[in-house]
């Protein structure tokens, strides 16, 4: 099912020619094809009043002659779409002066006719308010939500529309790049703008640049003078999931837009469960999908909807606002086609790109005809623009325009309509069609917020259970839940030399595989290890080291040693156990140990290495 008069993307590559040619075969009967094909009319329209209805078909059939293409100016001249609804239906057309205040105007009607509406007993929910452009719909989102009126949209529905959102991307840019000026200035600003800067408003200018191009050990200074428990170096430490939970708790963001960083950490949850607790990763991931992300509306939320008009294809509102109906609808900004070449001088360029303007219209046939099937197909482009916006409403329709008399703009398709009509005087502005009735259908009590979860208060206190967990869990002995020596075997995956000893620790922080309370235990066990006990020897300068390294066997299966040590043509094998020895940790040893001289090795020594809570053993195979 298609309809021609609603093709309005051919700026993205929809081509209405292809529902038109569609119809001429299905016409054409002497068209033989493999399948049946019909050509259908839907005459019966179910949606709006017939006021509504026959508004429509009188100002499109009344235009449809303005399109040269004869295809074209069919889908119109043929337009008799009849109203199921055989009565009811409100028509507003309006005239808004063109002065200095114009844009003001038309707004103002908007909340004006938003107003009308509620007092006549509609929702805030039955209102739309359509727009061509997003810059327009941007303007009257912003003019109805100063009047504290509900409002949605989803321009303004997307997460990185939120100041807090961008406040706390600009501070996890700032802790990747400390001292990069713009991200500085951005948390400024922020600070500034909810008053949690100390500088009156005459002071900060002086202060900016300086702030912006100090040493980083300044700028965190002035931080942890304003953001209470702020630590450069712990927050780092902080895996993803938690340092986002600590900016947003520290400076109390959910207060302001819980809503858009509840989504923001689900989406943040998405990425750490696919991907990692990476921060670089997660901006640039960011960065990427950050314009199509938005907060999901429950259904039945009681607000003012405003979208585009190309947003609005295919929906039905009770009630459209239509304002700034008055762009050029003859031309497109900067349009331009390939053609082919047929000039000697250019036998190697068979194709090139021209701008599409009047001067083709002087030119040779070809272009002549170029110019004139896209002075078309611009005219199409617009009228259906037009006829998706005015075919969404049910009840009522106001449509707000410019003066009368201007040839090129949208208005002037209202003029040609009121003159056939024989409506047209010149000293009138607002033209109604239809009554308006007051809405008699019992309202239900709809949802004027969104549900959110209440904001968690410590996340250290709440989250235990990483999603690495699975990775070192003790399954054969659950009770235990993540022993210490677990924990530290995992840290020393990380550890080549004992100059890795803190870089590790602060990965496995990040990872969420051990908990901040756990460092200094870990720490202790590590430096036992690596610096005091007899295992140092394997941590020393100059080793080659492989930890953790898949051996792949012939029958498939894979072994993977903790440590392998590499020294000419001998290797050593280590391997981490935790609790006490048991013989099957020997094997296990002697399994490696027996694999690897198979493929060519010398081994010089296997030794088991038990982690515990307060002691670190050593047992040779």
């Amino acid at each position: 099912v298609g309809d021609a008069k609603q093709a309005i993307y051919r700026w993205r590559g929809g081509e209405v020619d292809q529902f038109i040619a569609l119809q001429d075969k299905a016409k054409d009967s002497r068209l033989q094809t493999a399948y049946r094909m019909q050509s259908m009319h839907l005459e019966n329209n179910y949606r709006s009043g017939a006021e509504i209805v026959n508004f429509n078909n009188k100002l499109f059939r009344s235009i449809s002659h303005l399109i040269q293409n004869e295809s074209y100016s069919a889908l119109f001249k043929q337009l008799k779409a009849k109203a199921n609804k055989k009565t009811g239906g409100y028509v507003s057309l309006e005239y808004i002066p063109h002065d200095t205040n114009h844009n003001q105007i038309q707004k103002q009607r908007c909340l004006d006719c938003i107003s009308e509406l509620i007092t006549d007993g509609y929702n805030y929910g039955d209102i739309c308010i359509l727009t061509r452009t997003k810059a327009h719909g941007a303007e009257i989102v912003k003019m109805v939500s100063d009047e504290n009126i509900p409002v949605i949209s989803s321009e303004s529905l997307l997460i990185e529309q939120s100041p807090e959102v961008r406040f706390l991307l600009n501070f996890l840019k700032f802790l990747n790049q400390p001292d990069h000026p713009r991200y500085r200035f951005k948390i400024i600003a922020y600070l500034y703008e909810v008053g949690l800067s100390p500088w009156t408003l005459e002071t900060p200018h002086l202060k900016l640049q300086y702030l912006c191009k100090c040493p980083s050990k300044e700028f965190n200074t002035f931080l942890k003078d304003i953001v209470d428990d702020f630590d450069v170096q712990r927050w780092r430490s902080f895996s993803l999931v938690e340092l986002c939970h600590t900016i947003i708790k520290t400076l109390n963001l959910e207060k302001r837009a819980r809503v858009y960083l509840q989504f923001f950490l689900d989406e943040l949850l998405v990425f750490s469960n696919k991907q990692s607790q990476d921060l670089h990763g997660f901006i640039n991931y960011w960065e990427e999908r950050a314009h199509k992300l938005s907060i999901a509306i429950p259904e039945g939320i009681n607000a003012v909807q405003v979208m585009t008009i190309h947003k609005s294809k295919g929906l039905e509102f009770p009630v459209v606002i239509f304002p700034f109906a008055n762009w050029n609808a003859s031309s497109e900004p900067h349009p331009k086609v390939w053609v082919k070449t047929a000039y000697p001088e250019l036998k190697n360029l068979s194709t090139t790109l021209i701008p599409i303007n009047k001067n083709l219209d002087r030119a040779s046939k070809s272009l002549q005809n170029i110019y004139s099937e896209h002075k078309s197909k611009v005219l199409l482009d617009n009228l259906n623009m037009l006829y998706v916006a005015l075919t969404r409403p049910k009840d009522r329709l106001y449509i707000f325009s410019s003066p009368k008399n201007k040839t090129k703009n949208l208005s002037s398709y209202f003029d040609v309509f009121l003159k056939s009509e024989d409506l047209w005087e010149d000293s009138k502005s607002r033209y109604e069609f239809g009554s308006k009735t007051k809405r008699r259908e019992e309202l239900k009590l709809k949802n004027k917020y969104i549900d959110v979860a209440e904001p968690i208060k410590n996340l250290t206190k709440i989250l235990r259970v990483s999603r690495q967990a699975p990775k070192i869990w003790d399954i054969e002995n659950p009770e235990k839940g993540i022993a210490l020596g677990k924990k530290v075997h995992k840290v020393l995956s990380y550890i080549t030399t004992e100059d890795d000893i803190d870089a590790a620790l602060k990965k496995s922080l990040q990872t969420g595989f051990i908990l901040h309370e756990d460092v200094k235990d870990i720490r202790h066990l590590l430096v036992t290890l690596i610096k005091e006990s007899e295992a140092k020897k394997y941590f020393t300068h100059g080793l080659k080291i492989k930890n953790e390294e898949d051996i792949l066997l012939q029958d498939g299966s894979v072994l993977r040693p903790d440590r392998l040590i590499f020294e000419k043509e001998h290797i050593s094998i280590i391997d981490y156990k935790t609790g006490k020895p048991k013989k099957e940790h020997r094997q296990q040893l002697l399994n490696y140990q027996a694999h690897i001289e198979t493929m060519g090795y010398k081994v010089k020594e296997a030794v088991l290495i038990y982690i515990n809570k307060d002691s670190v053993k050593l047992m040779r195979a």
